[in-house]
């Protein structure tokens, strides 16, 4: 039996209705995802609206914030910044969108200073293969700073424990976002082109400051550290058409629904 669990609620459409018709079951979190993929594939019957196993923990809130602070080796009385962008299909696309990895490093580490944040940086694990000359570089200043990490899948594989212990969220298309929308906190969208030629998720339904220069980059981010509560009514719109439950049980009603696969 095949079960397809998928890894994540992406704005990027990437023909998971074609890879599920040859899966026996496949998880989805809400009517949403489950009508949009039953249009497009004769899947309908082995969808099951579970809910995402990997956010259970974020729901609960069963992790300690310190220890897990502690066990990276990371400043504990800081307010941490997370930039987790997408994979962009092969495309070369920098560090950030504008001006030099160098550069981008210095700014980011003078904000830090003056504004005591962390900033964890985690490029999706196939960036390293399009642009090796700038995986090599962040690697060489992070190794020098006190405030800019780089917290790679290859070193910490779970991205849910560091979305646990963070503050503000950076990305673009990536499907963190919708992740990190269930911890109700604030996110900032780098404002560059969709690398797919279709969405699942509208461009309208980012939840969170869109920022399509370093000027208002650094706006938004100083604004975020300090305002976090913004977007409510939007934010709880959002994670109502993407996830069914939101309860910290997800783990359980996909294994039930393995063992009815199994019987």
């Amino acid at each position: 039996k095949w079960v397809d669990v998928w890894h994540g609620l992406g704005f990027k459409y990437a023909d998971r209705d074609k890879m599920l018709i040859d899966y026996d079951l496949g998880f989805v979190t809400s009517e949403f995802f489950k009508q949009f993929y039953s249009r497009r594939a004769d899947v309908s019957d082995k969808l099951k609206i579970t809910g995402d196993a990997r956010t259970d923990p974020l729901i609960k809130r069963t992790w300690s914030r310190e220890e897990i602070l502690k066990e990276i080796g990371i400043p504990i009385n800081r307010k941490n910044i997370f930039y987790a962008p997408t994979w962009h299909h092969g495309k070369k696309r920098s560090f950030l969108p504008w001006g030099t990895i160098d550069e981008n490093l210095e700014a980011i580490e003078r904000f830090c200073q003056e504004n005591n944040c962390n900033f964890f940086a985690r490029m999706h694990p196939l960036w390293s293969w399009v642009i090796p000359e700038e995986k090599e570089k962040m690697q060489e200043k992070t190794n020098q700073s006190k405030y800019v990490f780089n917290l790679s899948v290859e070193r910490y594989p779970d991205v849910q424990r560091v979305l646990y212990i963070t503050d503000v969220l950076i990305t673009d298309w990536s499907s963190i976002a919708n992740d990190f929308i269930l911890l109700s906190k604030p996110v900032i969208f780098l404002d560059v082109e969709l690398p797919v030629e279709e969405s699942v998720l509208t461009p309208e339904e980012r939840v969170g400051y869109i920022v399509t220069n370093k000027q208002e980059f650094f706006e938004k981010l100083s604004e975020a550290i300090t305002k976090p509560n913004l977007f409510p009514q939007k934010r709880k719109k959002t994670v109502k058409r993407l996830y069914k439950y939101i309860d910290g049980n997800s783990s359980k009603r996909g294994a039930q629904e393995i063992l009815k696969l199994l019987n």
